[in-house]
């Protein structure tokens, strides 16, 4: 009889603790939250150069895009590709 309450008392020791190992993991994971901000490029660019009355430029216009966080959006043209780089407000580190 002894060793029947042992045995009882044993599992129901670790029954518990695998119970509250997984309770405990399943609220740290509830801490995570996730929020986004985007950049919408038709509203939040302009021309990256400021171009005189009368001159035009000879290509497609690079532009500079309104960003969050201290950042901005630069965009350039190629012939047939558009680059994005991502810079730090008044800096000239590319962020890629």
């Amino acid at each position: 009889m002894l060793k029947s309450r042992f045995t009882w008392l044993a599992v129901s020791a670790i029954a518990c603790t695998v119970f509250f190992s997984f309770l405990i993991a399943a609220h740290a994971g509830q801490g995570t939250a996730f929020t986004s901000q985007y950049t919408d490029l038709k509203r939040d660019c302009r021309a990256a150069i400021k171009l005189k009355k009368g001159e035009e430029y000879g290509g497609d216009m690079p532009l500079k895009c309104k960003g969050y966080g201290g950042y901005e959006i630069n965009i350039g043209y190629s012939a047939t590709s558009s680059q994005f780089s991502i810079n730090r407000l008044g800096s000239n580190n590319i962020l890629d």
